[in-house]
């Protein structure tokens, strides 16, 4: 399992550096390498050569498969993107309430070329049916909401990028 691994989680540190989020729904903003971590900590999927000869490892949280991780490595074993599948309620005050269901991937070069994105996208899908394979399919919505976030080491801070599908 990747994300046991000491040299792994050193690296995640260095990558998402100090940035802190809460796209699992805690309440608390939590590390981004804490909230990764997480999410890659269950069953992992075999890992794929992608067509530039990086590697996608993908797995689900423990106990919670159905919330995952991914992260892209170059072929010299550097961290080239990672990315979170989540489902949040919509309102989580209310007894039923629908879920988002959120892709975030994060990057820490917005004009790299990115051929791992497409495979990003199947395996959100795939993710997505499986949210909508839940025996209470109503509360889940039917699209993935994307989102691609820059990391600045310097500020610790994340910003939202608007790319257009073609544009990757």
């Amino acid at each position: 399992m990747l994300v046991a691994d000491r040299g792994f989680q050193r690296a995640m540190k260095a990558y998402a550096g100090k940035a802190r989020t809460n796209f699992r729904g805690e309440d608390a903003k939590e590390p981004l390498w804490d909230e990764m971590k997480e999410v890659l900590y269950g069953p992992p999927d075999p890992p794929a050569i992608l067509s530039d000869g990086s590697y996608l490892f993908t797995a689900c949280m423990a106990h919670y498969c159905i919330d995952k991780g991914a992260v892209v490595i170059s072929p010299k074993g550097e961290i080239i993107a990672a990315a979170m599948f989540t489902g949040k309620p919509v309102d989580a005050e209310q007894m039923f309430s629908p879920y988002t269901l959120q892709l975030n991937i994060f990057v820490k070069n917005e004009r790299a070329h990115w051929p791992w994105r497409k495979r990003l996208d199947d395996w959100a899908n795939r993710a997505a049916a499986e949210w909508r394979s839940l025996p209470d399919t109503k509360l889940y919505s039917a699209n993935i909401d994307t989102r691609i976030w820059l990391i600045s080491p310097s500020t610790a801070k994340l910003k939202r990028l608007d790319l257009s599908p073609r544009e990757y």
